[in-house]
């Protein structure tokens, strides 16, 4: 029997219907579940959240496109096909929330060609792409205004940076993140992307986390001109910050010095890994805690 993948870069419509195929309990034969494309999202996937990983942990890779549907995908679903009315596959069953009706999950067949496609050419799956950056929101009018950001521009501004990422030694902490190739990050963290003709916000490293490793992402920074009229700290903190700096970077899985993908290791200086407590005070991700299908 042949599967027919649906291509790459296809993302069904919102409100499309699709089936989510599987063996769930309650039976001992293959079931079928009819629902919609309810949203179009991204999150940290249900294994890492369930250990204790959230989008905000230093050892996260990072969140990942997501479909929502509300077709039932129970245990024994996850791994499963689901497919459109063409009889394409359009995604793998993942996950539902186990404190709601009708909340499933499916991984977009997007997501599934970058596995295929590395392990095909590899041998093996290395994760997802990181950006190796702790960014902070910056909603706050004052607070934009206290590091002198122009009123016209939104971005998040760079917290720390991991000594092991790809942007080492080119983005810094104080730079503002303000596009992601050519799309605008606000102040949020979110950027626009047109699903079936819908505009639609999504969490900005999902634009990341979507590439296969050594494609490159184009980042745009706005970093601070020296005010050369203010002295010591107050000319540090409240300088102008203008557009110097629009990189290019190839990124791609972080390698522990073994070779393994560690999101710890990402972070360590000098044989410091980040504190356990910091990494697992929280499980789940900001939709709840989710259970494997």
């Amino acid at each position: 029997m042949t599967v027919l993948l649906a291509p790459p870069d296809y993302v069904p419509n919102l409100y499309s219907e699709v089936n989510a195929i599987g063996f769930p309990a309650g039976g001992s034969t293959v079931c079928v579940t009819k629902g919609v494309v309810s949203r179009y999202d991204a999150h940290v996937y249900v294994r890492p959240a369930t250990m204790g990983t959230d989008s905000w942990s230093a050892n996260s890779s990072g969140n990942v496109y997501i479909l929502q549907v509300d077709a039932a995908i129970n245990s024994g679903n996850s791994g499963g096909p689901c497919v459109d009315k063409k009889g394409q596959v359009v995604g793998v069953s993942s996950s539902n929330r186990p404190n709601a009706q009708n909340v499933g999950y499916i991984i977009p067949i997007a997501v599934v060609h970058l596995f295929l496609d590395e392990v095909s050419e590899r041998g093996s799956w290395s994760g997802v792409s990181e950006f190796g950056l702790t960014l902070r929101c910056i909603e706050s009018d004052a607070y934009r205004s206290y590091i002198g950001m122009p009123v016209d521009k939104t971005g998040l501004l760079v917290d720390k940076v991991a000594p092991l990422g790809q942007v080492h030694g080119h983005v810094s902490p104080g730079d503002i993140l303000t596009h992601i190739d050519g799309f605008e990050v606000s102040n949020e963290g979110k950027v626009p992307v047109n699903v079936g003709g819908q505009r639609v916000w999504i969490t900005y490293d999902a634009l990341v986390t979507s590439k296969p490793k050594g494609e490159l992402t184009t980042l745009t920074l706005l970093r601070e001109v020296e005010n050369k009229a203010k002295k010591g700290p107050e000319r540090a903190r409240r300088g102008k910050r203008v557009v110097l700096s629009i990189e290019e970077f190839c990124l791609g899985a972080i390698f522990c010095s073994d070779g393994a993908t560690c999101g710890q290791c990402v972070w360590r200086r000098r044989g410091r890994a980040p504190r356990r407590g910091v990494v697992g005070r929280r499980r789940g991700n900001r939709y709840g805690q989710h259970r494997g299908g």
